[in-house]
This record gives structure tokens, C-alpha cells and sequence, in this order.
């Protein structure tokens, strides 16, 4: 019976070093902490737990941080990014920046300096304003906890939201996988202090996305001229296009005008306002519409795609802004 006992743990630990050297280089946990203000600015916390073989892991981690898809919407919500620190196994850790198309790209490590092979743990802390988007009822705030671009096996993740005091996440709703479409994760915890966790490995280039519904009111928003007139433009080129049968239907200008009215009813933004920027949105648009082409309503179809997935019910992975 011993002897037997032996070869069974001899098996198993044979079994468990052949899965670690299957795995490799790899994420053994990606936990983040979000913790929200009133102000709409997100103080984030991600502590990534690796193991470095010293194959692609040799001098520490790059983190692309897709805060922006590109300068457009970035410069019309005005928002800021800033990192506050690095660390590895809790200590400050080198790091250096470079803008890239999305974001921003943190480079950790030094070029002459090599990682120790095994476990490290990583702590990146950074501050992020008017992430949160408006909706019709509610407000959303949608995150990427592990972007689809990791080349690793990312064994667990998990996500927790902290709200300012007496506010309460509506409801909570998360995607797994190559395009969201999977759903291997659990939520725990309450909708005053919401937790999401994986329930299974993921696989390199998986992602792991959470979306929180918040109460309107409940947290400032970025409903400023910039961002009026990018939802106005849309609107009216859209039922232009609509008239002439280009990307657009009635149906899809309907139920756009629909929510839009939504949104502009839980908007902060004063009636004066919208009507300035509705005003100098038509009178250039009356400049340019006999130059308007198909592209440009295929273009303009994709953006109300992002603005308005409810009306679309089509759910886009990249901001095509």
C-alpha cells in the first residue's frame, strides 16, 4: 500500500511539474482594484504575478495601457492619464513611457539588468478621469481587466470595484475569451463593493472584460460641448444618410433619436448649450452635405455602432474613433 502510495504521488508530482513546463512563462494571477470618486476619476491598482523563465520575460514587463483609442475621442472627453508608480516584489521598480496609438506603453526594467528566473509580482498604480460613458437609465463603466493582447497563459484574474459612499452598481455584467464570447468568470462580493473573478485559465490573447451599471447622478460625467457635438454630428449625418438609403435605415435613425433624447434628458449639460452646439453642428453640416460620400456614412454607422450598442445590438471590441 505504501509502495503504491509513492508511485501515485511520484505520478502526480511528475504530472504537476509536466503542466508547469507546458505553461512556461506565465501569468499566475492579474488582480485589479478600481476604486471610483464622484469626480469621475479611477484610481486603479493592478498587481500582475508572473513566472519568468528568462525566454520573452527577460528584463521585466511592457503594459499598454488602452486608455485612448486614438487622439479624437481622447482630446474630446479631455482625459487624463497618469501613472503614480511601479513596483516589483514591493519595491520601485524602473519604468519609462511611450505614447503609443491607444494609450500609453510602460516599459518596466532596465536594458542591462535581468530578471532572477521564477516568481515576480508587479504593482502598477494610475489614475484615469472621464472613463465612465452615459447611457439611457443608467451610467456604464466598462473595463478591460486582461486586454486580449498577452502572449501568456493567464492562470486567474479578478476585478473589484470600490464606489464612493452610497453609491451602488445596478448590475454587473462580464465576458471571457477571444471577443468576448465566453463567459468563464463568477460575480461575487455585493453590487455596493462588486467583485468578478475567472473561473477558468485563460489562454494567450483571451481577455476578460467587466461592465458596471451605475445610477445616473450618481457620478460626474463629460457631457461637454466637444462630446454634445460628437453625438449631434452623428445623429445628423445619420438620418441624412438614412434619406438616401447609404449604411443607415429609418429604424436605426428612430431608435437613435430616441436615445439620444434619453441622454440629453439625464445630461447635466444646460438647454442652452445643447442648443448652441445643435445649431453650429447643422450649419456645418449644411456646408458639406452635397460632398458626403457612402464611405463616410459606412464610417459614420460604425461610430454609432460604439456610441449606441443598444441600438445595434452589436457589441464593438475597438472604439473605431
Amino acid at each position: 500500500m505504501l509502495k503504491a502510495f509513492a508511485h501515485l504521488a511520484a505520478f502526480l508530482l511528475m504530472a504537476s511539474a509536466s503542466v508547469a513546463e507546458e505553461l512556461g512563462e506565465r501569468i499566475t494571477s492579474y488582480d485589479v482594484s478600481v476604486t471610483l470618486d464622484r469626480e469621475n476619476v479611477l484610481t486603479v491598482i493592478e498587481d500582475i504575478s508572473i513566472v519568468s523563465e528568462g525566454k520573452r520575460i527577460r528584463r521585466g514587463l511592457f503594459r499598454d495601457f488602452p486608455w485612448r483609442q486614438n487622439d479624437t475621442l481622447a482630446q474630446l472627453l479631455k482625459q487624463d492619464f497618469q501613472v503614480l508608480s511601479v513596483e516589483r516584489n514591493g519595491q520601485p521598480e524602473k519604468w519609462r513611457a511611450e505614447q503609443v496609438e491607444i494609450g500609453t506603453r510602460i516599459y518596466t526594467g532596465s536594458e542591462t539588468v535581468f530578471l532572477p528566473f521564477g516568481p515576480h509580482r508587479y504593482r502598477f498604480t494610475y489614475k484615469i478621469s472621464k472613463h465612465i460613458r452615459d447611457q439611457p437609465g443608467n451610467l456604464n463603466l466598462a473595463w478591460d481587466v486582461v486586454g486580449g493582447g498577452w502572449d501568456f497563459v493567464v492562470e486567474k484574474a479578478s476585478i473589484t470595484l470600490h464606489l464612493p459612499p452610497g453609491v451602488i452598481a445596478q448590475s454587473v455584467g462580464y465576458s471571457t475569451g477571444i471577443g468576448g464570447t465566453q463567459k468563464n468568470a463568477r460575480f461575487l462580493g455585493n453590487l455596493e463593493k462588486p467583485v468578478v473573478e475567472t473561473t477558468e485559465r485563460l489562454s494567450p490573447n483571451e481577455g476578460f472584460r467587466v461592465a458596471f451599471a451605475l445610477p445616473s447622478g450618481a457620478i460626474k460625467h463629460a457631457m461637454d460641448a466637444a462630446l454634445l457635438e460628437l453625438y449631434f454630428q452623428n445623429y445628423v449625418l445619420g438620418k441624412f444618410c438614412a434619406e438616401k438609403g447609404a449604411a443607415f435605415t429609418s429604424e436605426n435613425v428612430a431608435a437613435i433619436e430616441k436615445n439620444l433624447t434619453l441622454l440629453m434628458t439625464a445630461s447635466d449639460a444646460p438647454k442652452s448649450l445643447r442648443d448652441e452646439v445643435w445649431r453650429s453642428v447643422n450649419a456645418r453640416f449644411d456646408a458639406v452635405r452635397d460632398v458626403v460620400t457612402r464611405q463616410d456614412c459606412t464610417s459614420t454607422r460604425v461610430k454609432a455602432m460604439y456610441l449606441y450598442p443598444e441600438v445595434f445590438k452589436a457589441a464593438q471590441s475597438e472604439s473605431p474613433f
